[in-house]
């Protein structure tokens, strides 16, 4: 196995002087949003809040001082939000190669870019793990659903890892608004990479970009306001993960018509079975579905189907 991670990383496409001149630019950007950040604070009130302090800051660190051209090579992604070739990456490519729509849809998305230099998959080399676990998700929630992506117009995502999830939507034919709401690295690592995939995202709010990357709750709740109806809602593992207080808030903000969460049956002191279990007896109205990944034990779908 050791053979083949060399090969495909010499298979990484090479950048241009010209190239490297853009994406320097975008390496300037990031590190100046980074440098605005106020210091992290001493202390959290939340067990949950610890483990994701100690990320931040390591995120901090690596921007600043190492490459950023090559962040998904990063220790602390790599722990947090890049799969790599997990076993359980098989099945999920095998249900996308089964499609009907594989050749004319999933093929095609699944071409993983160079920006970051994500480690590739040696199930599908010109793919990567976290990019066939996001197409598989979205290949999951369609399913259930009925509804083709590219259909609505405003999609709200509560912690958007690095921006994979939003790149795919948007390269599948999502032309509406899509707002991620993060911490702020995590914000501003967003904005590097959509960018740098060829994407439309910027930091804070501007008409012109399609993607919005913010972190402060005041400016959530002015957006929620402003658009008055979310299409759809998306947590993947990142809801499940933040303390009890927060998900409160978020549960009293945001009325979408749709829902497309993923969580773990625990994390940390929280029992995320019972506290998901509230969610729905929240929105009965909703024809909620709770489905075990059955090669991922111990984590579920939760989705709601869309009114007929």
């Amino acid at each position: 196995m050791l053979f083949w991670r060399k090969l495909l990383k010499k298979l990484q496409p090479r950048h241009t002087s010209k190239a490297s001149e853009s994406r320097q630019q975008h390496i300037d950007l990031l590190r100046e949003r980074i440098r605005a950040l106020p210091p992290l604070p001493l202390s959290v009130e939340h067990r949950s809040e610890l483990e994701w302090m100690g990320n931040r800051q390591r995120l901090r660190q690596l921007i600043l001082d190492a490459d950023p051209s090559r962040f998904l090579e990063w220790d602390v992604i790599g722990k947090t939000m890049f799969v790599g070739d997990a076993p359980w990456i098989i099945p999920e490519l095998e249900s996308l190669r089964a499609s009907s729509d594989w050749q004319s849809v999933w093929a095609e998305l699944l071409i993983e870019s160079g920006w970051g230099y994500p480690e590739r998959s040696i199930f599908l080399p010109s793919s990567s793990g976290n990019l066939i676990h996001h197409a598989y998700t979205l290949f999951r929630w369609e399913a259930a659903t009925g509804k083709n992506i590219s259909q609505y117009s405003s999609i709200l995502e509560f912690g958007g890892g690095y921006g994979s999830l939003a790149r795919i939507i948007c390269k599948k034919g999502f032309k509406g608004r899509y707002v991620i709401f993060d911490l702020p690295e995590f914000s501003a690592l967003q904005e590097f990479f959509l960018n740098g995939v060829g994407g439309s995202a910027v930091c804070g709010q501007a008409p012109d970009q399609q993607v919005w990357c913010i972190s402060q709750w005041e400016e959530l709740e002015m957006i929620v306001q402003r658009m008055q109806s979310i299409d759809l809602f998306i947590a993947l593992w990142s809801l499940s993960e933040t303390p009890i207080p927060l998900r409160c808030k978020v549960r009293e903000l945001i009325h979408a018509n749709l829902y497309c969460i993923a969580f773990q049956d625990r994390f940390n002191e929280v029992d995320n079975l019972v506290d998901f279990s509230h969610w729905r007896n929240l929105m009965p109205d909703l024809h909620w579905q709770q489905v075990a990944i059955s090669h991922l034990p111990g984590n579920y779908y939760l989705w709601n189907q869309p009114e007929r």
